[in-house]
């Protein structure tokens, strides 16, 4: 898995939020994001593939559960010759052992 804690004197040029944060990203800085076509229309592979796994484990997983879940299938779509690999990357000392956003994803009934 691609999980690291994030070297904070490496973020001096980014302006970011004080206090912990998780960073999930879709692919490596050097890697391309790949697509895929579900029911005629163009998702980002990873997203679709988070958003499907939030579903089915009932938004009571911690970030490395997920991003474990994710990981595994973004690799099990994409061909070998062009490598994606998700990132989770702890910003400020943020558990990865935290359910995904503090548990507060909460179901809507369709509108």
């Amino acid at each position: 898995a691609v999980t690291r804690d994030v070297n904070v004197s490496l973020l001096s040029k980014f302006e970011w939020p004080n206090g912990p944060h998780i960073l999930l990203a879709a692919c490596q800085p050097n890697e391309t994001a790949k697509e895929c076509k579900v029911n005629g229309q163009s998702h980002g592979i990873f997203s679709y593939l988070l958003l499907d796994t939030l579903r089915k484990t009932n938004n009571a997983s911690t970030y490395r559960d997920v991003f474990k879940r994710v990981e595994a299938l973004v690799k099990s779509f994409i061909p070998v010759d062009s490598p994606q690999s998700p990132q989770l990357e702890s910003i400020y000392g943020c558990s990865y052992d935290r359910y995904f956003l503090g548990d507060t994803i909460t179901e809507h009934p369709p509108s």
